[in-house]
């Protein structure tokens, strides 16, 4: 259950990383077309582009983010103030963070779709269901970020400072190493295992979250 009301609020306090994305891409297009020789391949290949790390390292910050700013500025208590449930919050602030991450990592595709040259390439299917794969990753990066946020957002103690540091120390330290395996081919090569394992992850992050979210008492610093 999503309030569309607050999903369109978080929407527009976010609508700068939705400006910056779709800038970006919108940038890099023109700059293509300007590129292009009619009657020539295009010069800029899409199909080696893959924002899978940085979105990763996006998701880990960004996830977290999204809800103990809240916590620490009112801007919780301001929200549950309103005829709202906590679910329909906790799925409001999910979603409007999470698009943005998935547009990210689906950019290439984008980039490939608008490009007369691919739309009867045989590449862009499997690069399309790459990028759509990856998306599903991040989506649970950025729940399992929200998830121990929402453990230790709502504590002004010590040791809850600790574990944010901690955790995000030990993801970037995962994340470099698994910079150097090929992960994207990795999960190319084995698209239904992959495929199970991430939204495994997914529902376990998103129902450990939301539990947390709907039990925690916000009104105070206790946590």
């Amino acid at each position: 259950m999503i309030s569309r009301p607050l999903l369109r609020w978080e929407i527009r306090r976010l609508r700068w990383w939705y400006y910056g994305v779709l800038l970006f891409w919108l940038g890099n297009f023109i700059f293509t077309l300007c590129l292009i020789v009619p009657g020539q391949p295009v010069p800029v290949h899409w199909e080696h582009v893959d924002f899978l790390w940085f979105g990763m390292f996006w998701a880990i910050f960004w996830g977290g983010g999204l809800f103990v700013g809240k916590f620490r500025d009112g801007t919780m208590e301001f929200l549950l103030a309103r005829p709202v449930s906590r679910r329909e919050v906790y799925h409001s602030i999910v979603l409007a963070g999470g698009i943005p991450i998935v547009f990210l990592v689906i950019l290439p595709s984008l980039f490939a779709l608008t490009l007369p040259p691919w739309k009867t390439s045989h590449l862009f299917p499997g690069f399309l269901a790459l990028n759509l794969l990856e998306s599903v990753w991040l989506i649970a990066v950025f729940l399992l970020s929200a998830c121990v946020y929402l453990f230790t957002g709502n504590s002004n103690r010590r040791y809850a400072r600790f574990i944010e540091a901690s955790f995000i120390g030990a993801a970037v330290a995962v994340l470099i190493e698994l910079q150097k395996t090929n992960l994207p081919q990795l999960i190319q090569a084995h698209p239904l295992a992959s495929l199970l394992l991430s939204l495994t992850a997914v529902c376990l992050f998103y129902g450990l979250g939301r539990w947390r979210f709907e039990r925690m008492d916000i009104l105070t610093n206790s946590g």
